[in-house]
């Protein structure tokens, strides 16, 4: 049977249109609908490896948060540890699950690698839709780890907090006690924003601090008070038009890494600290939320960080003192 006669009229002018459009090319219609449906057109060797630097990269290019981009490349390295020198396009949702399921010992470290993964994925189907046909972690559920698990990770001893008020420089002292004693967001003292959080927003004598709209996260401005004598202790105001921080934020936490002598940084450490033996200490919620600019039900804050430190730990981090 010749198979042109059960063509329509419509599917022959679209025959001859697409000829038309290959003859220059000098390839046949079957082969092109081969190349269309995957047959023929070989896709890019590239490796994971290859695909998480171009994904760190566009994170740095964007303006990727400082403690964001440190998660990621944190993550990836697990991932490219393994799959580095692997095709992207050549692992499997099975392999994948198999892997994690077998190296990573808790709920918390694969629903993360799980995470960063999909975040890869996504980025190599949206860069370069030959690089991956789909995201590997579609469709896998990992269970999430319980916010009471997962805060007792963030916060610092009290004697990590003291090393690092201890070792950072003095220059650093006035950020650092912000996010210390007072949960102020890292980029909101010294980020990726135009604005920087500046002494004339920082009222020592009343004991207050104005967090403007177009510096904090959020994008609302907030005005915070009552917060505990320590940070007051820690800061040395200078002119009122000079920020907090002489370098930005990401200058200033590698400084707190070094001097905090952990291997591994706990993401947005300082101000988890803050919120944690703030609820130690008051047992307040509500009073805790509004310190740290939470918008939501102070219910959260309640699961996050109440009972993960005894109120004597939260009074000897509320005394620590410049010697």
């Amino acid at each position: 049977m010749n198979l042109t006669l059960a063509l329509t009229p419509s599917q022959r002018n679209d025959a001859r249109a697409a000829l038309a459009l290959l003859a220059p090319v000098g390839i046949t219609l079957e082969q092109a609908a081969r190349i269309a449906l995957g047959k023929r057109a070989p896709k890019p060797s590239v490796t994971v490896a290859k695909v998480a630097d171009e994904f760190l990269r566009s994170r740095l290019t964007e303006g990727c948060r400082p403690a964001t981009f440190d998660w990621y490349e944190e993550r990836l390295n697990v991932i490219v540890a393994h799959f580095g020198d692997h095709i992207i396009d050549g692992i499997t949702r099975g392999d994948f699950k198999k892997w994690l399921e077998q190296s990573s010992p808790s709920a918390a470290a694969r629903a993360g690698t799980a995470r960063a993964a999909r975040a890869l994925w996504r980025y190599a189907q949206h860069h370069d839709p030959s690089y991956v046909n789909d995201v590997i972690t579609d469709g896998l559920t990992f269970q999430a780890p319980s916010a009471t698990a997962d805060g007792s990770k963030k916060f610092l001893p009290v004697d990590t907090c003291e090393k690092i008020l201890k070792g950072v420089p003095t220059f650093y002292h006035n950020a650092v006690a912000l996010m210390l004693f007072a949960g102020i967001r890292p980029e909101e003292i010294a980020g990726e924003r135009k604005e920087w959080l500046k002494w004339e927003h920082v009222n020592v004598t009343e004991k207050l601090i104005r967090v403007p709209a177009e510096i904090s996260k959020t994008g609302q401005a907030r005005l915070i008070e009552g917060l505990p004598d320590a940070l007051w202790a820690w800061l040395r105001p200078t002119d009122r038009a000079t920020t907090i921080s002489p370098h930005n934020i990401r200058t200033v936490i590698g400084a707190v890494k070094l001097a905090s002598g952990l291997r591994k940084w706990k993401q947005d450490g300082l101000r988890h600290s803050f919120a944690t033996y703030a609820m130690g200490l008051h047992n307040n919620p509500g009073l805790v939320a509004v310190w740290l600019g939470h918008n939501g039900n102070p219910t959260m804050l309640y699961r996050h960080y109440r009972g993960l430190v005894t109120k004597s730990d939260a009074e000897k981090f509320f005394a620590l003192r410049p010697k």
